[in-house]
Protein backbone atom coordinates (compact mmCIF):
# COMPACT_ATOMS: atom_id res chain seq x y z
CA UNK A 1 0.00 0.00 0.00
CA UNK A 2 1.91 2.90 -0.96
CA UNK A 3 1.74 5.88 1.61
CA UNK A 4 0.34 9.74 0.92
CA UNK A 5 4.03 11.22 1.03
CA UNK A 6 5.00 9.03 -2.08
CA UNK A 7 1.89 10.22 -3.87
CA UNK A 8 2.75 13.76 -3.27
CA UNK A 9 6.35 13.41 -4.03
CA UNK A 10 5.65 12.30 -6.83
CA UNK A 11 4.67 15.17 -9.01
CA UNK A 12 6.56 17.26 -7.06
CA UNK A 13 9.40 19.08 -8.23
CA UNK A 14 9.52 18.21 -11.93
CA UNK A 15 5.78 20.01 -12.96
CA UNK A 16 4.52 16.96 -14.34
CA UNK A 17 1.02 15.41 -14.02
CA UNK A 18 0.26 12.30 -13.56
CA UNK A 19 -2.70 13.30 -15.85
CA UNK A 20 -0.14 14.52 -18.34
CA UNK A 21 0.07 11.32 -20.52
CA UNK A 22 -3.81 10.82 -20.26
CA UNK A 23 -5.16 10.52 -24.02
CA UNK A 24 -6.96 13.97 -25.16
CA UNK A 25 -10.61 13.63 -26.06
CA UNK A 26 -10.90 17.06 -28.15
CA UNK A 27 -13.53 18.12 -26.04
CA UNK A 28 -12.93 21.37 -23.94
CA UNK A 29 -15.56 23.17 -24.21
CA UNK A 30 -18.31 23.69 -21.35
CA UNK A 31 -21.12 22.06 -21.56
CA UNK A 32 -25.00 23.45 -22.07
CA UNK A 33 -26.11 22.29 -19.05
CA UNK A 34 -24.01 24.89 -17.33
CA UNK A 35 -24.80 27.54 -19.63
CA UNK A 36 -28.67 26.51 -18.79
CA UNK A 37 -27.92 26.62 -15.01
CA UNK A 38 -26.79 29.48 -15.11
CA UNK A 39 -29.40 31.33 -17.17
CA UNK A 40 -31.57 29.85 -15.14
CA UNK A 41 -29.88 31.49 -11.68
CA UNK A 42 -29.66 34.55 -13.40
CA UNK A 43 -33.50 35.11 -14.09
CA UNK A 44 -34.57 34.08 -10.33
CA UNK A 45 -32.14 36.82 -9.34
CA UNK A 46 -33.60 39.22 -11.35
CA UNK A 47 -37.08 38.21 -10.59
CA UNK A 48 -36.56 38.03 -6.87
CA UNK A 49 -35.02 41.45 -6.92
CA UNK A 50 -38.44 42.82 -8.85
CA UNK A 51 -40.68 41.25 -6.82
CA UNK A 52 -38.81 42.13 -3.50
CA UNK A 53 -39.11 45.67 -5.15
CA UNK A 54 -42.89 45.76 -5.29
CA UNK A 55 -43.56 44.30 -2.18
CA UNK A 56 -41.55 46.99 -0.36
CA UNK A 57 -43.03 49.99 -2.49
CA UNK A 58 -46.60 48.50 -1.36
CA UNK A 59 -45.55 48.72 2.75
CA UNK A 60 -44.20 52.11 2.40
Amino acid sequence: MSDVSDLADKGSGNGINELDDAPKTGDNSVSPFFYLALALMSLMTIVLCLLGNKKKAHIQ
